[in-house]
Formats: C-alpha cells, structure tokens, sequence
C-alpha cells in the first residue's frame, strides 16, 4: 500500500473552474503539477538517506488535469514518516491517513518518526493557494 498525498487546488477554486475557461483550466492545472514537483523533491530531500528505496519511491501520478498524487510506494513509507510503536507522531489534522497504517499489536517496534512528506505538502500548499489567487485575480 502507497502512503502518499492527494494535492488538489483548494475547493473554491475547483468550484469556480467549472465555469472558466479551458486556458484558465490549464493555468492552474499546471500550477499544480509545478507544486506536485516541488513536493516531491523536497520529500526526496527529507527522506533518510540510509534509505534509498524510499526516495527512489516517491513519485507523482497525475489523476486528472487538477489533481496529482505525490505518494512514497515503499511498503515501510507511512512508518518512517509516522513512527512506530511508542515514537509514534502523528500532525494534527492526519490521523485519518495515519490511521490505516496502524500496526496490529503484534510486535513492539520503536522507530522514531522521520517526516518527510507531510512537511513538504504543508510547506507548499500556502504557495500554491497564494499563486492560485495572484493566477485568478489576474485571468478574471
């Protein structure tokens, strides 16, 4: 299972290009991406480096023209970027996603949290709402 995050514009601005045109559309779709990337690369850069095949897993799966996914596939990804056991850490607002990782009890494992993809989305997204809005007063 992929641990990743879901990057879509805010809401109102998914709404209010329901109406605009498809440059428009284009416009912030490719904003978007740009910051899809930017995520990425900056997940890539916070991974631990002692492993690898977590960086190499982080990619980006567009699911349309306004929505990407930026996603780590390793199958330990969630438990880097959460912890396990008594480190466990989970920022306010991703208990839902952290949630589906929880382990079953069997086993006590203590890995302290390393975040990566987390503080990367959340450093992005108020530069992307900002360059949204820049993008829509100036197009409107």
């Amino acid at each position: 299972m992929a641990f990743g995050i879901n990057l879509t514009g805010i809401k109102e601005v998914e709404n209010a290009l329901k109406t605009m045109d498809k440059h428009l559309r284009q416009d912030v779709g490719d904003e978007i991406n740009a910051s899809a990337l930017t995520i990425q690369s900056s997940a890539k850069r916070l991974a631990p480096v002692d492993l690898s095949g977590l960086r190499n897993s982080i990619s980006i799966e567009p699911v349309n023209d306004l929505t990407f996914e930026v996603e780590a596939k390793a199958k330990y990804a969630a438990y880097i970027e959460f912890g396990t056991g008594g480190q466990v850490s989970i920022p306010a607002g991703y208990e839902d996603l952290a949630i589906l990782f929880k382990g079953k009890g069997k086993r006590t494992v203590n890995i302290r949290p390393q975040p990566y993809l987390i503080p990367s989305y959340e450093t992005e997204k108020p530069k992307l709402i900002d360059r949204l809005k820049k993008l829509l007063d100036v197009k409107s």
